[in-house]
């Protein structure tokens, strides 16, 4: 298990070289904020530790690494979240996000949970986090955009989920 950590975090130390954009991709328009009103509210933060890594190697898309995780939730849901990253790490760095998990809460609702994304530098952003359940108390999640931010190593994970109104 080290020799794989060690192996990730060699990789992950790669996936931080700064990537220049060509000059043509830099000149696009700002969206419109015309109608822009929308705002985000605090709706959980994760706390998890990484219980197991997966290395299958370098592969056509790049580096495939399962990624393994447990931990609490606490805000507007309050929980245990485990699932598994399907990660990619590209050849520029990026580690493309895959997650597939589950919440149970704490009143005992199972809610389904997928989350896609980007890792750059240890940073987790631009993700889109979708949730799908039975439970009535939750089920307002699911027509919700919910984005979140946070920081990932090979051992821990710290994510802040919002809530975009």
């Amino acid at each position: 298990m080290m020799k794989i950590r060690r192996f990730f975090g060699s990789m992950v130390a790669i996936s931080t070289l700064a990537v220049a954009v060509p000059a043509e991709n830099q000149a696009l328009a700002a969206p419109s904020t015309e109608h822009a009103d929308a705002r985000a509210e605090p709706l959980s933060t994760l706390a998890a530790d990484v219980t197991q890594l997966t290395v299958y190697g370098p592969t056509a898309r790049g580096l495939r690494v399962d990624v393994a995780f447990k931990g609490t939730l606490h805000g507007r849901i309050n929980g245990i979240m485990e699932g598994i990253d399907y990660s990619t790490i590209r050849a520029d760095g990026t580690t493309e996000i895959n997650v597939h998990a589950k919440i149970t809460t704490q009143d005992q609702a199972l809610i389904s949970v997928e989350i896609q994304g980007v890792l750059v530098n240890g940073q987790v952003s631009d993700t889109s986090v979708r949730f799908l359940t039975a439970a009535p108390q939750y089920a307002y999640l699911q027509d919700k955009i919910v984005i979140g931010k946070g920081i990932a190593t090979t051992e821990k994970l710290a994510i802040k989920y919002f809530l975009v109104q």
